[in-house]
């Protein structure tokens, strides 16, 4: 139960009786007496991330959130492109190892970190000169 009110006695009062009744409880006023938290949630287009600071305080998830936006905003283009490259190249790989082992090599932590430091567009070109020689060994 969220209790928000702005008194406090309603708010002991409303949470007696859900203890009572032993329905979990998080007060808008009281962290220490909160059973769960509710994280903060990032949605940029197809990535969602939810963030929790363990009842570190609402500004330390308004912060964290806020950096991740600005660190991975650029994935709200790669990711939409990356789920068209993907199918493409379940239809040429059969293989679910070997479609694995594409993506390790072609998608690493080293691509990654450059599309993450603004480089989509050379790490998009490569994938598809490598999903273009899948093809033309087909």
């Amino acid at each position: 139960m969220f209790i928000c009110t702005d008194n406090k006695a309603v708010n002991n009062y409303i949470e007696a009786i859900a203890r009572n009744n032993g329905i979990l409880v998080n007060r808008a006023d009281n962290a220490t007496a909160c059973d769960f938290t509710v994280p903060s949630t990032i949605d940029m287009g197809d990535l969602h991330v939810a963030i929790s600071a363990n009842n570190g305080g609402p500004r330390i998830n308004r912060l964290v959130k806020q950096d991740m936006m600005n660190r991975y905003n650029i994935l709200q283009i790669a990711i939409p492109r990356l789920k068209i490259m993907r199918e493409e190249v379940k239809l040429l790989i059969p293989s679910v190892e070997e479609r694995s082992r594409f993506w390790r090599t072609h998608l690493s932590e080293t691509e990654f970190q450059a599309i993450l430091k603004g480089q989509w567009p050379l790490i998009e070109e490569k994938l598809h000169h490598a999903i273009s020689g899948i093809r033309t060994k087909s």
